[in-house]
């Protein structure tokens, strides 16, 4: 019996310390660390007079002082797993009206695109996360990129 408990006690604490690993909060900017080039692009969705309109703002000639301002945002910006992580695409469901994409370019070439809604949709490497504080971190990008 006292095996049983003993077992039973390792088993929750494995299950535990898994979930907390699974779930652990990652830095934003890490999808795109191989990036030395970003690219910003802003949209945003309405409809007016039952016809939809996609207002988009590209932010492509960046300074290096606003790059690093946008690397320093996404460092402190944390995104996590969901149970559905695992056996999702990339393509996001339930989007709010305001979109943020991030691309990254290497030597010239796109190497990687996250993107984010402002309900806290979050996409990279193919998988859909949840972000925190989306609203705040897209204010405060295109703060950074105007």
């Amino acid at each position: 019996m006292r095996r049983k408990v003993i077992g039973a006690g390792g088993l929750l604490v494995l299950v535990a310390a898994a979930l907390t690993f699974y779930f652990w909060p990652m830095s934003a900017a890490q999808p795109l660390l191989e990036s030395d080039q970003l690219l910003v692009m802003w949209e945003k969705t309405t409809i007016a007079n039952a016809q939809p309109d996609i207002e988009v703002v590209r932010y492509d000639q960046l300074t290096q002082d606003q790059q690093n301002r946008l690397w320093a945002l996404l460092e402190q910006a944390r995104y996590q797993r969901t149970f559905a992580t695992p056996f999702s695409d990339g393509s996001a469901k339930g989007l709010s009206d305001e979109m943020l994409y991030v691309h990254g370019f290497k030597d010239g070439r796109w190497c990687s695109t996250i993107f984010f809604s402002s309900n806290g949709e979050f996409s990279a490497d193919y998988k859909n996360y949840r972000l925190s504080g989306a609203p705040q971190l897209m204010d405060e990008m295109l703060n950074v990129c105007q």
